[in-house]
């Protein structure tokens, strides 16, 4: 436990400078976005994963479909956050 907590510490100690030391970009605006949101991304994730699951089956797309679905999901799910308005 003394070791994860020391490990988890230094990472936080180590991007903390590094976040410092990196001009303001695009990945690094897209991250402090959803974090601001993240509770409606969760919520929206939640209902695409579930339909999507509904819709095209459970293990029943191979590895490079996953991460096709992945990476459309993830995308869709950024572009909704920003048009839903969810307060919680």
């Amino acid at each position: 436990m003394f070791w994860i907590t020391g490990f988890i510490f230094t990472w936080i100690w180590l991007m903390d400078k590094m976040i410092k030391k990196t001009k303001e970009n695009n990945i690094f605006n897209i991250i402090y976005y959803w974090s601001k949101k993240n509770t409606s991304i969760y919520i929206i994730h939640k209902i695409i994963i579930s339909w999507g699951t509904i819709i095209l089956g459970y293990k029943t797309i191979g590895y490079l479909g996953t991460i096709l679905l992945m990476t459309c999901v993830s995308l869709m799910i950024h572009y909704v956050s920003k048009e839903v308005k969810i307060k919680i």
